[in-house]
This record gives structure tokens, sequence and C-alpha cells, in this order.
């Protein structure tokens, strides 16, 4: 994958529209290219796509169309618009080149190893300190820290249900044991 310079300034209006930027397999890699027009007709009909001042004749089904948002560093995967693998590859290549080895993808993690050593990458007062904002920067310490506030705010309410059904003289289960073993009868 390979970054265009003015890749924020183009927006798709259809696939296969002359000058509209795509995505599109050369080479078993997922390239950033350039419509240039169409040859052939019916099923056999092909865009020609310019990749690298290359053209290359590509079957319309299998591109799949630019958006601005392709473009952007999105720390989390799930914001971008027409998620693809072409550009999920790309937000992680540009991510890694720029030593940014952790990205979002909703609430999952995704961790990239560097093969080398990145500076200040489990700098812990980074993370300590930057409030609700480093909840949403990817990284593990994140991860950490969403777990020990869910954790917190799960036990805050058992405690307010133990309580409510204290006063009412009710029981409160302190926990549910499910088996996964099964015992056929035949």
């Amino acid at each position: 994958l390979k970054p265009c310079a003015d890749l924020q300034k183009r927006v798709l209006v259809e696939i296969g529209e002359d000058n509209a930027m795509v995505w599109c397999q050369v080479g078993g890699r997922w390239e950033l290219g350039k419509v240039m027009g169409r040859r052939g007709v019916g099923q056999r009909r092909k865009l020609v796509v310019s990749v690298d001042e290359t053209e290359h004749e590509i079957d319309p089904k299998s591109v799949t169309q630019f958006e601005p948002s392709h473009a952007q560093d999105l720390p989390n995967m799930v914001m971008m618009g027409n998620l693809h693998e072409a550009p999920l590859l790309y937000l992680l290549q540009r991510r890694l080149k720029d030593g940014r080895i952790y990205t979002w993808a909703g609430d999952v993690l995704i961790s990239q190893n560097p093969y080398a050593s990145v500076d200040n990458l489990y700098n812990l007062s980074t993370y300590l300190d930057g409030g609700a904002e480093s909840l949403e920067t990817p990284h593990v310490y994140a991860i950490s820290k969403r777990a020990y506030n869910a954790l917190q705010t799960t036990q805050a309410m058992d405690s307010t249900a133990q309580a409510a059904a204290a006063l009412e003289g009710l029981m409160v289960d302190q926990s549910v044991l499910i088996s996964g073993e099964m015992v056929r009868e035949d």
C-alpha cells in the first residue's frame, strides 16, 4: 500500500468514474489507483486503473471505493467509512511506520510487533495522568484502565443491589456456577 499526496481531497461519486480513486489488487497487494477509463463490453468490461503511472485492467467487481476517512490517522479503525481490508491494512501500516503499534478495532486492541525498540512505549505516567482521554488512546494500559473502571462500576452496582435486597430481607446469590459437562442418558 502506498500513500497518495492528495488522498483527502478526492471523493468518489461512483466506482468506475474517471479520475476516481479506488483500492485494487495488483500483484497480490492492495494498491490505491486512479480510474483512467473502461475497456470491453458486458461481462468482459474492465476498468483501466493507473497505479504508480502503470495502467492495469481490473474487474470492476474487485475494486473498492476510496473515501477520505481512509487517509485519516484514526486511533479506532471502526470510525473509518467503507470498512474494507485495503484501507484497514493501509491504516495499520501507516501507524506502525510512525511507531504507533497499537490501534483500536472497537473494544479490541490490535498490537503490531515493530521488531525494534519504541521510545516511551510503557511510560506509565502518560496513561495514569491522562484522564478520560487516556482511555481513547490505543495502548495496553488503556485496556487495563478500562477493565479496572468496569470492575469498579460492576462492584458498585452489585453492592447497591445487595443493600436493596438486604433492606427487603431477600437473599442474594453471590455467584452462579454453570458446568460445561453433559451427561448423556441412553
